[in-house]
């Protein structure tokens, strides 16, 4: 698989830009890592995306098992409302301000890119798809998107919480263990916090 061309807006654009050295998406030298930063965004704001759809499918099975006998209407439907909720949404205002991102799939991804292009486009362009992914993602407060990036990272942090494990992390080259309570927003929406004790 080749690379992939998309067209932004300004803002998004800018804002990708900005969130990259927020979140110190650089390479050792400290070249912003722009495919990595890309690839992550794509890949954590396409499973948000199914996960969200699958909890849709869930709510609307939910209200249309109590109306609805047949199991074969019920699917016929939903499909139908999903079709609708996964209309083509052509952004046209991004093409007249040129701003471009190019990316090459990690080999990591490459099955989640091409289950995209075999099943998730329905009718749409891949460029316009991932400027769907990239113009929802902009769309969110700046805690949000955070967790977005750091999904991955998020993930481990809260299963230790849950299991009450001690991890360890890396902070100015420096590392230590720490028993994690809680992970905080700002009521500002721009920062998550980690509530942890740290262990001696």
């Amino acid at each position: 698989m080749g690379k992939i061309k998309i067209n932004l807006s300004y803002n998004t654009y800018n804002l990708l830009i900005h969130d990259m050295e927020s979140f110190a998406f650089h390479i050792e030298n400290g070249t912003p890592n722009k495919n990595l930063f890309y690839n992550t965004i794509i890949k954590n704001m396409y499973l948000r995306k199914q996960k969200e759809s699958e909890a849709i499918r869930n709510r609307l099975l939910d209200i249309l098992n109590d109306k609805i006998l047949s199991n074969s209407i019920i699917n016929d439907v939903l499909d139908d409302i999903e079709s609708l909720y996964n209309y083509k949404n052509e952004d046209k205002t991004n093409r007249s301000h040129g701003y471009y991102i190019s990316l090459r799939p990690t080999k990591a991804l490459l099955g989640m890119y091409e289950e995209i292009e075999n099943n998730e486009l329905k009718g749409d362009s891949i460029s316009n798809y991932y400027r769907n992914l990239f113009n929802d993602y902009a769309r969110l407060p700046q805690d949000e998107r955070e967790r977005v990036v750091y999904s991955d990272e998020l993930k481990l942090i809260e299963s230790a919480i849950k299991a009450k494990k001690t991890i360890r992390l890396s902070l100015n080259q420096n590392q230590f263990e720490c028993i994690p309570y809680a992970i905080v927003r700002t009521n500002d929406e721009l920062y998550n916090y980690l509530i942890a004790g740290i262990r001696r």
